[in-house]
């Protein structure tokens, strides 16, 4: 019995050092990116990492993103917020294919509801802070002559017109 015993660990102990001529030894390195968050939202790197900014001030992280020649990454914004764009990644839609190595770092943006471009939705209310709300009923583009139309008490114009190339525009909301 003893002998039977001796000789399975003979054997085991030869199986692991025995490594294929095909393989290597050494491991891959993995690549280090740095990434940076403006805005509100996710960004998942590949399939195991992710990293969501909960503030409006930018947050970054750098991480391992594998040993392969590239890593997919996905910019997934925040309720309300709007992917607008990368840096360091070049794509125009919110998933963009990463090269690697990677020298630099990689930055997504999202800009909140009420931004320049991410307007409010006419006839939804829009958060506007410290609990006011916006919401925009309607709007008149090239109002000039309305606007130029307004007189004071005694039948006088009140309004100049635009200057060249510009137009007056009217918008109707409602603040709460």
């Amino acid at each position: 019995m003893r002998r039977t015993l001796l000789a399975a660990v003979a054997v085991l102990a030869l199986v692991a050092v025995v490594v294929p001529a095909s393989s290597s030894a050494t491991k891959a390195k993995a690549h280090m990116v740095t990434f940076a968050i403006s805005g509100k939202g996710l960004l998942r790197v590949g399939k195991a990492m992710s990293a969501r900014c909960q503030s409006t001030h930018p947050c970054s992280f750098t991480g391992k993103v594998g040993t392969s020649k590239s890593v997919r990454l996905r910019a997934m914004p925040g309720q309300g917020w709007k992917f607008t764009g990368w840096s360091g990644c070049k794509s125009s839609t919110s998933t963009c294919t990463l090269r690697l190595p990677h020298k630099g770092r990689v930055g997504v943006t999202f800009v909140p509801p009420g931004d320049r471009l991410n307007p409010y939705a006419f006839g939804k209310n829009g958060h506007v802070g410290r609990g006011w709300e916006v919401k925009i009923n309607s709007t008149v583009p090239n109002a000039n002559s309305i606007i130029e139309a307004v007189v004071d008490q005694y039948g006088d114009p009140i309004n100049q017109p635009p200057p060249a190339g510009a137009q007056d525009y009217m918008v109707k909301v409602t603040i709460t």
